[in-house]
């Protein structure tokens, strides 16, 4: 869905554009009181470092993805157990975290 979004973001931020005084939920009632105003589109609307987040989330997240669809495929009668695939996984996935984090705490040093 993410990935999605990011493939849209034009359309999506035109539309944040189009329909920024407009309330969550009604496209054609206006904000009159200060709590519909906090309802506002515009204050939900992304912002590039917003987009560039969802992007990095989803380079983090896609090593989950891919190895979660292999350990689904895993068959019985390989020549390696179960266990011994979910375990490789883990790894490949703690090591990937590890990287990750070690990458945030670098960035964030700077």
């Amino acid at each position: 869905m993410v990935k999605r979004a990011i493939k849209l973001r034009d359309r999506i931020d035109l539309f944040c554009i189009h329909h920024a005084d407009t309330i969550h939920s009604s496209s054609n009632k206006k904000a009159q009181t200060l709590e519909e105003k906090d309802h506002l589109l515009k204050n939900d609307t992304l912002n590039a470092e917003d987009w560039l987040t969802l992007a990095e989330v989803i380079e983090i997240l896609k090593p989950f993805h891919d190895l979660t669809k292999r350990a689904e495929g895993t068959k019985l009668d390989s020549d390696r157990g179960v266990l011994s695939d979910y375990m490789t996984t883990l790894n490949q996935l703690l090591d990937h975290v590890r990287v990750i984090r070690d990458d945030l705490n670098f960035k964030a040093n700077d």
